[in-house]
């Protein structure tokens, strides 16, 4: 293993305290294949019987087109050929003991690791595998900022359980503290049949039209625990950024125009991607629930659907409103949850002000990546602002 290994270094210390043994060779140990590579790791993939491999790949959503190729070739060639090429990227660990109190003394699992996103929310995420499917999906921590994260996820969970889409979202399945660290775990339903779909689908709307009609709270307006919680927050945010008073105002001009209009407080899924969602034939499954907000609103994950994406990869900002204006699938929604298609431009402005509240309340010191996406979402803010002037 060559180049800077601070990052493996660090992730191999914390499953060194749950039971993982590091090992040099392959003697009664298990391969496994770090990518991209040691110096940047992201992914450790087990290198095991086939059916595992297949298996344990499924942990491995590549965003680029170059990660989806590697991905084929990760899983399509022999084990013994990926060690050959990718040599200098193979460690062997010892899993027989891994999480061994939790696992009722008794692992026969194969474990996949994501080493998070780099940022002030990042945690392990394991898959957990028998030979046939997923399990589970685990994570650790010992921040306490994550530790709330985990809180959320569980306190959402529990409050979808009695819902038309309690079987479209996961089930808790470990919620506690163990060896010092945070662990949340939840069911999966995922298996190498499942699909995404980077388009909205008819499945997508139809998921969401269930969440706001089995959500529905407290009417939008003033009085709201929306808009205290929304105000709270944006006051913190112009501690920081004062030039910014103007989103406070366009906040609550924006509430006062839809205050009349019948609109509920619901939850929202504040994350609701391509990537968290997945589907068996034409069953949607939805996961990672920990940004969620039973305060929130309706459209805001239809929208987040279509402008995380486009944000990330710099789509045009007139672009971008065009999609959202001329889009089947946001006008089928609004039929369904019986709100009129003629009030988006409103939901477009208190989505992009949450969204930008949100990441910001996450990030302590801004990169050059973090000031670029919100500079586009800024820039998209701007723009429906003077559309509707």
């Amino acid at each position: 293993m060559v180049g800077n290994m601070k990052r493996l270094d660090e992730f191999l210390l914390i499953i060194k305290e749950l039971g993982v043994k590091v090992a040099t060779d392959s003697d009664e140990n298990t391969p496994y294949l770090v990518i991209p590579n040691t110096r940047n790791p992201k992914w450790l993939m087990p290198l095991d019987k086939k059916s595992i491999k297949k298996n344990s790949f499924l942990l491995y959503q590549a965003s680029t087109i170059k990660g989806k190729i590697l991905k084929k070739i990760y899983e399509s060639i022999p084990n013994i050929v990926i060690k050959i090429l990718f040599f200098n990227n193979i460690i062997y660990l010892n899993t027989e003991k891994f999480l061994y109190d939790l696992n009722n003394k008794n692992n026969k699992y194969s474990y996949s690791f994501f080493l998070g996103t780099e940022g002030s929310d990042c945690k392990t995420t394991i898959q957990v595998s028998n030979e046939s499917k997923p399990v589970m999906y685990l994570k650790l921590t010992k921040k306490p900022n994550v530790k709330k994260l985990f809180y959320n996820e569980n306190e959402i969970l529990n409050s979808l359980k009695n819902t038309m889409i309690n079987n479209k979202c996961p089930d808790v399945l470990i919620n506690q503290e163990y060896k010092g660290w945070d662990i949340f775990a939840t069911s999966t339903t995922k298996s190498i049949k499942s699909t995404f779909n980077n388009r909205l689908t008819n499945e997508h709307v139809d998921f969401l039209v269930e969440l706001y009609k089995n959500t529905k709270r407290e009417p939008l307006g003033e009085t709201s625990k929306y808009f205290s919680d929304s105000i709270c927050i944006c006051n913190r945010y112009l501690k920081k950024n004062p030039k910014d008073i103007w989103i406070l105002d366009i906040f609550k001009d924006t509430v006062s125009n839809l205050e009349s209009q019948g609109i509920s407080v619901c939850t929202s899924h504040r994350d609701f991607t391509m990537w968290n969602c997945y589907f068996n034939y034409n069953d949607i499954f939805v996961f990672d629930w920990e940004y969620a907000s039973q305060t929130s609103l309706p459209f805001f994950d239809i929208l987040h659907f279509i402008i995380q994406p486009a944000i990330l990869n710099d789509i045009n900002e007139k672009n971008i409103y065009k999609e959202l204006t001329n889009n089947t699938m946001i006008e089928r929604y609004a039929e369904k949850i019986c709100i009129s298609i003629e009030l988006i431009n409103y939901f477009i402005i208190l989505y992009l002000i949450d969204i930008i509240l949100l990441y910001d309340s996450k990030i302590k010191v801004y990169k050059a990546e973090d000031i670029r996406v919100k500079n586009n979402r800024i820039k998209l803010l701007n723009y429906i602002m003077e559309v509707i002037q």
